[in-house]
Protein backbone atom coordinates (compact mmCIF):
# COMPACT_ATOMS: atom_id res chain seq x y z
CA UNK A 1 0.00 0.00 0.00
CA UNK A 2 2.93 2.33 0.62
CA UNK A 3 3.81 1.76 -3.00
CA UNK A 4 0.38 3.08 -3.95
CA UNK A 5 0.86 6.20 -1.82
CA UNK A 6 4.24 6.85 -3.37
CA UNK A 7 2.88 6.25 -6.86
CA UNK A 8 0.06 8.73 -6.45
CA UNK A 9 2.33 11.25 -4.70
CA UNK A 10 4.95 11.15 -7.45
CA UNK A 11 2.33 11.42 -10.19
CA UNK A 12 0.56 14.39 -8.60
CA UNK A 13 3.85 16.06 -7.70
CA UNK A 14 5.13 15.71 -11.28
CA UNK A 15 1.97 17.31 -12.66
CA UNK A 16 2.15 20.16 -10.14
CA UNK A 17 5.86 20.76 -10.71
CA UNK A 18 5.52 20.87 -14.50
CA UNK A 19 2.47 23.13 -14.38
CA UNK A 20 4.08 25.48 -11.86
CA UNK A 21 7.33 25.57 -13.82
CA UNK A 22 5.47 26.39 -17.04
CA UNK A 23 3.43 29.07 -15.27
CA UNK A 24 6.58 30.63 -13.77
CA UNK A 25 8.34 30.58 -17.14
CA UNK A 26 5.43 32.30 -18.90
CA UNK A 27 5.18 34.88 -16.10
CA UNK A 28 8.89 35.64 -16.44
CA UNK A 29 8.65 36.01 -20.24
CA UNK A 30 5.71 38.37 -19.78
CA UNK A 31 7.66 40.39 -17.22
CA UNK A 32 10.75 40.53 -19.44
CA UNK A 33 8.70 41.89 -22.35
CA UNK A 34 6.87 44.39 -20.13
CA UNK A 35 10.01 45.65 -18.42
CA UNK A 36 11.98 45.95 -21.67
CA UNK A 37 9.08 47.84 -23.25
CA UNK A 38 8.94 50.31 -20.32
CA UNK A 39 12.69 50.92 -20.53
CA UNK A 40 12.47 51.57 -24.27
CA UNK A 41 9.46 53.88 -23.82
CA UNK A 42 11.31 55.89 -21.16
CA UNK A 43 14.29 56.45 -23.42
CA UNK A 44 11.99 57.18 -26.34
CA UNK A 45 10.41 59.98 -24.28
CA UNK A 46 13.85 61.40 -23.47
CA UNK A 47 14.98 61.17 -27.10
CA UNK A 48 11.72 62.72 -28.28
CA UNK A 49 12.14 65.67 -25.94
CA UNK A 50 15.70 66.31 -27.16
CA UNK A 51 14.59 65.86 -30.78
CA UNK A 52 11.82 68.46 -30.41
CA UNK A 53 14.16 70.94 -28.76
CA UNK A 54 16.87 70.54 -31.42
CA UNK A 55 14.38 70.67 -34.28
CA UNK A 56 12.95 73.88 -32.84
CA UNK A 57 16.38 75.42 -33.36
CA UNK A 58 16.64 73.92 -36.84
CA UNK A 59 13.24 75.39 -37.67
CA UNK A 60 14.54 78.88 -37.02
CA UNK A 61 17.14 78.36 -39.74
CA UNK A 62 20.14 77.48 -37.58
CA UNK A 63 22.67 74.97 -38.81
CA UNK A 64 22.77 71.82 -36.64
CA UNK A 65 26.42 72.40 -35.72
CA UNK A 66 25.64 75.99 -34.65
CA UNK A 67 22.95 75.20 -32.06
CA UNK A 68 25.10 75.95 -29.02
CA UNK A 69 22.58 74.71 -26.48
CA UNK A 70 22.66 71.07 -27.68
CA UNK A 71 25.78 70.15 -25.70
CA UNK A 72 24.37 71.55 -22.46
CA UNK A 73 21.10 69.70 -23.13
CA UNK A 74 23.02 66.45 -23.55
CA UNK A 75 25.07 67.04 -20.39
CA UNK A 76 21.97 67.89 -18.33
CA UNK A 77 20.11 64.84 -19.65
CA UNK A 78 22.96 62.47 -18.81
CA UNK A 79 23.20 64.03 -15.34
CA UNK A 80 19.50 63.34 -14.72
CA UNK A 81 19.60 59.90 -16.38
CA UNK A 82 22.88 58.42 -15.20
CA UNK A 83 22.21 55.05 -16.88
CA UNK A 84 22.50 56.59 -20.37
CA UNK A 85 25.65 55.19 -21.96
CA UNK A 86 25.55 56.99 -25.29
CA UNK A 87 23.97 60.32 -26.24
CA UNK A 88 25.36 61.67 -29.48
CA UNK A 89 24.29 63.99 -32.28
CA UNK A 90 25.95 63.50 -35.66
CA UNK A 91 25.33 65.13 -39.02
CA UNK A 92 24.44 63.63 -42.39
CA UNK A 93 28.10 62.84 -43.08
CA UNK A 94 28.56 60.98 -39.83
CA UNK A 95 30.55 63.70 -38.04
CA UNK A 96 29.90 63.73 -34.29
CA UNK A 97 28.86 67.28 -33.39
CA UNK A 98 27.83 66.78 -29.76
CA UNK A 99 28.28 63.87 -27.36
CA UNK A 100 28.13 62.94 -23.70
CA UNK A 101 31.70 61.73 -24.24
CA UNK A 102 33.33 65.05 -25.13
CA UNK A 103 36.46 63.29 -26.40
CA UNK A 104 34.42 61.87 -29.31
CA UNK A 105 33.29 65.27 -30.58
CA UNK A 106 34.72 65.78 -34.05
CA UNK A 107 35.17 62.09 -34.73
CA UNK A 108 33.11 60.02 -37.18
CA UNK A 109 30.49 57.43 -36.29
CA UNK A 110 30.75 53.79 -37.37
CA UNK A 111 30.11 53.25 -41.10
CA UNK A 112 27.13 51.01 -40.27
CA UNK A 113 25.45 53.91 -38.44
CA UNK A 114 25.92 56.20 -41.41
CA UNK A 115 24.53 53.57 -43.77
CA UNK A 116 21.48 53.05 -41.58
CA UNK A 117 20.93 56.80 -41.35
CA UNK A 118 20.86 57.12 -45.12
CA UNK A 119 18.60 54.11 -45.63
CA UNK A 120 15.99 54.93 -43.00
CA UNK A 121 12.91 56.97 -43.98
CA UNK A 122 12.62 59.51 -41.13
CA UNK A 123 11.83 56.89 -38.51
CA UNK A 124 13.67 55.66 -35.45
CA UNK A 125 16.26 52.98 -36.07
CA UNK A 126 18.25 50.55 -33.98
CA UNK A 127 21.99 51.11 -34.26
CA UNK A 128 24.53 48.35 -33.78
CA UNK A 129 26.72 48.79 -30.71
CA UNK A 130 28.31 46.08 -28.57
CA UNK A 131 27.09 46.00 -24.98
CA UNK A 132 24.37 48.63 -25.40
CA UNK A 133 20.95 49.18 -26.89
CA UNK A 134 21.25 52.24 -29.14
CA UNK A 135 18.41 53.90 -31.03
CA UNK A 136 18.77 56.61 -33.63
CA UNK A 137 16.20 59.37 -34.16
CA UNK A 138 16.43 61.49 -37.35
CA UNK A 139 16.68 65.27 -36.94
CA UNK A 140 14.72 67.29 -39.51
CA UNK A 141 15.06 70.93 -40.44
CA UNK A 142 12.28 73.37 -41.32
CA UNK A 143 12.00 71.87 -44.80
CA UNK A 144 11.47 68.37 -43.38
CA UNK A 145 14.87 67.26 -44.65
CA UNK A 146 17.08 65.08 -42.46
CA UNK A 147 20.24 66.92 -41.39
CA UNK A 148 21.48 64.56 -38.74
CA UNK A 149 20.67 61.89 -36.18
CA UNK A 150 20.29 61.79 -32.42
CA UNK A 151 21.66 58.51 -31.05
CA UNK A 152 20.68 57.50 -27.52
CA UNK A 153 21.78 54.26 -25.92
CA UNK A 154 21.70 52.52 -22.58
CA UNK A 155 23.87 49.68 -21.33
CA UNK A 156 22.56 46.13 -21.56
CA UNK A 157 23.56 45.82 -17.90
CA UNK A 158 20.69 48.16 -16.96
CA UNK A 159 18.12 45.65 -18.20
CA UNK A 160 20.03 42.46 -17.50
CA UNK A 161 20.64 43.32 -13.82
CA UNK A 162 16.92 43.79 -13.24
CA UNK A 163 16.00 40.63 -15.15
CA UNK A 164 18.65 38.64 -13.29
CA UNK A 165 17.32 39.75 -9.88
CA UNK A 166 13.78 38.94 -10.97
CA UNK A 167 14.80 35.50 -12.23
CA UNK A 168 16.61 34.69 -8.96
CA UNK A 169 13.60 35.77 -6.89
CA UNK A 170 11.25 33.68 -9.01
CA UNK A 171 13.50 30.60 -8.77
CA UNK A 172 13.65 30.97 -4.99
CA UNK A 173 9.87 31.20 -4.76
CA UNK A 174 9.50 28.26 -7.15
CA UNK A 175 11.73 26.14 -4.89
CA UNK A 176 9.71 27.11 -1.81
CA UNK A 177 6.39 26.35 -3.53
CA UNK A 178 7.61 22.98 -4.83
CA UNK A 179 9.00 22.05 -1.40
CA UNK A 180 5.72 22.91 0.29
CA UNK A 181 3.82 21.02 -2.42
CA UNK A 182 5.82 17.84 -1.78
CA UNK A 183 4.91 17.85 1.92
CA UNK A 184 1.25 18.71 1.35
CA UNK A 185 0.79 16.15 -1.44
CA UNK A 186 2.33 13.28 0.56
CA UNK A 187 0.28 14.12 3.65
CA UNK A 188 -2.90 14.49 1.58
CA UNK A 189 -2.40 11.19 -0.25
CA UNK A 190 -1.69 9.34 3.01
CA UNK A 191 -4.75 10.90 4.62
CA UNK A 192 -6.94 10.12 1.60
CA UNK A 193 -5.82 6.47 1.45
CA UNK A 194 -5.91 5.78 5.19
CA UNK A 195 -9.04 3.65 4.80
CA UNK A 196 -7.18 1.16 2.62
CA UNK A 197 -4.07 1.32 4.80
CA UNK A 198 -6.07 0.34 7.88
CA UNK A 199 -7.08 -3.04 6.38
CA UNK A 200 -5.66 -6.01 8.29
CA UNK A 201 -4.69 -7.55 4.98
CA UNK A 202 -3.00 -5.21 2.54
CA UNK A 203 -5.23 -4.40 -0.39
CA UNK A 204 -3.78 -3.20 -3.65
CA UNK A 205 -5.63 -0.69 -5.76
CA UNK A 206 -6.80 -3.20 -8.42
CA UNK A 207 -8.06 -5.57 -5.68
CA UNK A 208 -10.07 -2.88 -3.89
CA UNK A 209 -13.86 -2.81 -4.10
CA UNK A 210 -15.33 -0.76 -7.00
CA UNK A 211 -16.67 1.82 -4.54
CA UNK A 212 -13.22 2.07 -2.95
CA UNK A 213 -11.54 2.49 -6.34
CA UNK A 214 -14.03 5.21 -7.34
CA UNK A 215 -13.60 6.96 -4.01
CA UNK A 216 -9.82 6.72 -4.32
CA UNK A 217 -9.84 8.12 -7.84
CA UNK A 218 -12.06 11.00 -6.76
CA UNK A 219 -9.80 11.78 -3.83
CA UNK A 220 -6.67 11.68 -5.98
CA UNK A 221 -8.26 13.95 -8.57
CA UNK A 222 -9.34 16.33 -5.83
CA UNK A 223 -5.83 16.35 -4.36
CA UNK A 224 -4.26 16.92 -7.78
CA UNK A 225 -6.66 19.76 -8.60
CA UNK A 226 -6.24 21.37 -5.19
CA UNK A 227 -2.44 21.07 -5.38
CA UNK A 228 -2.41 22.62 -8.86
CA UNK A 229 -4.70 25.45 -7.76
CA UNK A 230 -2.75 26.22 -4.59
CA UNK A 231 0.70 25.95 -6.19
CA UNK A 232 -0.14 28.09 -9.20
CA UNK A 233 -2.14 30.53 -7.10
CA UNK A 234 0.79 30.95 -4.73
CA UNK A 235 3.16 31.26 -7.69
CA UNK A 236 1.01 33.93 -9.34
CA UNK A 237 0.76 35.91 -6.09
CA UNK A 238 4.50 35.74 -5.49
CA UNK A 239 5.20 36.67 -9.12
CA UNK A 240 2.90 39.68 -8.81
CA UNK A 241 4.74 40.82 -5.68
CA UNK A 242 8.14 40.39 -7.36
CA UNK A 243 7.02 42.15 -10.54
CA UNK A 244 5.58 45.04 -8.57
CA UNK A 245 8.81 45.50 -6.61
CA UNK A 246 11.04 45.22 -9.70
CA UNK A 247 8.86 47.14 -12.16
CA UNK A 248 7.69 50.02 -9.96
CA UNK A 249 11.01 51.94 -10.10
CA UNK A 250 11.03 51.77 -13.90
CA UNK A 251 7.40 52.91 -14.13
CA UNK A 252 8.27 55.80 -11.82
CA UNK A 253 11.32 56.71 -13.93
CA UNK A 254 9.20 56.53 -17.09
CA UNK A 255 6.53 58.79 -15.56
CA UNK A 256 9.21 61.21 -14.36
CA UNK A 257 10.71 61.41 -17.85
CA UNK A 258 7.26 62.24 -19.28
CA UNK A 259 6.77 64.86 -16.56
CA UNK A 260 10.13 66.50 -17.27
CA UNK A 261 9.29 66.66 -20.98
CA UNK A 262 5.93 68.28 -20.26
CA UNK A 263 7.31 70.85 -17.83
CA UNK A 264 10.05 71.79 -20.33
CA UNK A 265 7.37 73.04 -22.72
CA UNK A 266 5.64 75.00 -19.96
CA UNK A 267 8.94 76.46 -18.75
CA UNK A 268 9.51 77.98 -22.18
CA UNK A 269 6.16 79.78 -21.93
CA UNK A 270 6.94 80.99 -18.41
CA UNK A 271 10.34 82.26 -19.54
CA UNK A 272 8.52 84.30 -22.17
CA UNK A 273 6.73 86.12 -19.34
CA UNK A 274 3.31 84.44 -19.58
CA UNK A 275 1.71 84.09 -16.10
CA UNK A 276 1.26 80.54 -14.88
CA UNK A 277 -2.51 80.86 -14.58
CA UNK A 278 -2.87 82.46 -18.03
CA UNK A 279 -1.27 79.69 -20.06
CA UNK A 280 -3.39 78.75 -23.06
CA UNK A 281 -3.68 75.26 -24.49
CA UNK A 282 -2.24 73.43 -21.46
CA UNK A 283 -5.11 70.90 -21.12
CA UNK A 284 -4.86 70.17 -24.86
CA UNK A 285 -1.09 69.72 -24.51
CA UNK A 286 -1.65 67.30 -21.64
CA UNK A 287 -4.20 65.42 -23.75
CA UNK A 288 -1.64 65.06 -26.56
CA UNK A 289 0.95 63.86 -24.05
CA UNK A 290 -1.42 61.18 -22.76
CA UNK A 291 -2.31 60.18 -26.32
CA UNK A 292 1.38 59.68 -27.09
CA UNK A 293 1.86 57.77 -23.82
CA UNK A 294 -1.15 55.45 -23.33
CA UNK A 295 0.22 54.23 -19.99
CA UNK A 296 -0.49 57.68 -18.50
CA UNK A 297 -4.07 57.67 -17.25
CA UNK A 298 -4.05 61.06 -15.57
CA UNK A 299 -1.90 64.19 -15.61
CA UNK A 300 -2.25 67.36 -13.57
CA UNK A 301 -0.44 70.64 -12.97
CA UNK A 302 -0.67 72.30 -9.57
CA UNK A 303 0.75 75.50 -8.14
CA UNK A 304 3.08 75.74 -5.14
CA UNK A 305 0.07 75.59 -2.79
CA UNK A 306 -1.15 72.34 -4.26
CA UNK A 307 -4.12 73.91 -6.02
CA UNK A 308 -5.06 72.05 -9.18
CA UNK A 309 -4.82 74.34 -12.24
CA UNK A 310 -4.83 72.05 -15.27
CA UNK A 311 -5.60 68.39 -15.76
CA UNK A 312 -6.13 65.69 -18.34
CA UNK A 313 -7.91 62.41 -17.82
CA UNK A 314 -10.34 61.33 -15.13
CA UNK A 315 -9.29 61.95 -11.56
CA UNK A 316 -10.04 59.11 -9.16
CA UNK A 317 -11.14 59.44 -5.55
CA UNK A 318 -7.73 58.25 -4.42
CA UNK A 319 -5.96 60.88 -6.52
CA UNK A 320 -8.44 63.55 -5.46
CA UNK A 321 -7.12 63.45 -1.89
CA UNK A 322 -3.82 64.86 -3.15
CA UNK A 323 -5.30 67.98 -4.78
CA UNK A 324 -7.37 70.95 -3.73
CA UNK A 325 -9.88 73.00 -5.74
CA UNK A 326 -10.08 70.50 -8.55
CA UNK A 327 -11.19 71.77 -11.94
CA UNK A 328 -13.77 68.99 -12.25
CA UNK A 329 -13.91 66.67 -9.26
Amino acid sequence: MMGLVQKFSITIFSIVMLATALNSFLNYINYENTYSAHVQMRYAVIAGDLKNTIEFGLGTGLNLANISTVQSLIDDTVTRQSDIAILTVFDSWGNILFSNDHAKTGLTVAPSWLTQQRNVDQTSMKLAFEGAQVFGTPLLNGFNAQVGTLALGYSDNVVQANLRNTKISMLQNFAVIIGASVVLIILSVIFASRGLLQKTKPVTFPQAEPSQRFSMRAKMLLIAFSALLLANGAGAYQALSIFKAQLSPEIYAHSLAIGVTTTTIIDKALQAGIPFTDLVGVPESLDLMREANPSVLYAAIVDTNGTLLYQSGTITRALGRHFRDSVSM
